[in-house]
């Protein structure tokens, strides 16, 4: 009896789990395993010239784990898990190998800092989300890898203290964003460091009276300041 349940056991089991392969009218071809008809382990996506385009594992369905997707040229276009069918943990993307991004998921939404590369490879912008909307940090780097600017964003909205740099490290201007709008006093500085120019700005983009100053530091005309717009 025992090994009569064994035979059955194995039956079943044969039967449950079968290869599955298919071709779609586009000449795309996948193939993998499937058991009790949903997809299971790893399944590989190829084109219709037999070029490799993804690969990856499913469970109970669902993707499951380790997924990579390649361009034309066999090389890398993104890498990274998911669990349970959505994007999680650490992803990175690629043009051409060259890597372009990469940052965390939570849940399919990007999710902490992200990093942006230029077709070099070299670091253009960092970037923090919270659940898929960017909020934190938001800096741009020059080619060289000197800080540009920093403009931190709140729920997507630009707020917090922004400050925008010369490549050599001088601060350009400084001051604080609410809504997109200017607030309170903004300061410019000449290369050297030395103050340009500084006035308030209030909400309804009205302001005091600027203060100007020539390179020397020495005070300059009094001029009214341009309208507040976002730069």
């Amino acid at each position: 009896m025992r090994h009569l349940f064994l035979v059955f056991f194995v039956m079943a089991l044969f039967v449950a789990s079968v290869p599955g392969s298919a071709v779609l009218a586009n000449g795309i071809s996948y193939k993998g395993e499937t058991i009790n008809g949903e997809r299971e382990g790893l399944w590989e996506t190829y084109s219709a010239e037999g070029r490799l385009i993804s690969q990856g594992y499913f469970s109970k369905g669902l993707r499951h784990g380790r997924w990579t997707t390649y361009d034309l040229e066999n090389l890398r276009t993104s890498v990274g898990d998911y669990f349970e069918g959505k994007q999680t943990g650490r992803w990175s993307f690629f043009e051409h190998g060259v890597l372009k991004a990469r940052g965390n998921y939570k849940d399919d939404n990007r999710h902490g800092v992200w990093e942006i590369f230029d077709s070099e490879g070299r670091l253009q912008f960092r970037l923090e989300y919270k659940e898929g909307t960017q909020d934190g940090v938001h800096e741009k780097f020059f080619p060289s890898g000197a800080l540009e600017y920093s403009h931190p964003r709140e729920g997507g909205v630009p707020n917090g203290v922004w400050v925008d740099f010369y490549e050599h490290g001088v601060i350009l201007s400084i001051g604080y964003k609410r809504n997109f709008r200017k607030i309170g006093v903004w300061q410019y500085f000449y290369p050297s460091g030395q103050i340009m120019k500084r006035g308030i700005y209030d909400e309804f983009d009205e302001t005091e009276d600027w203060e100007y100053f020539g390179p020397d530091g020495a005070p300059d005309t009094l001029e009214p300041p341009k309208e507040n717009k976002d730069i």
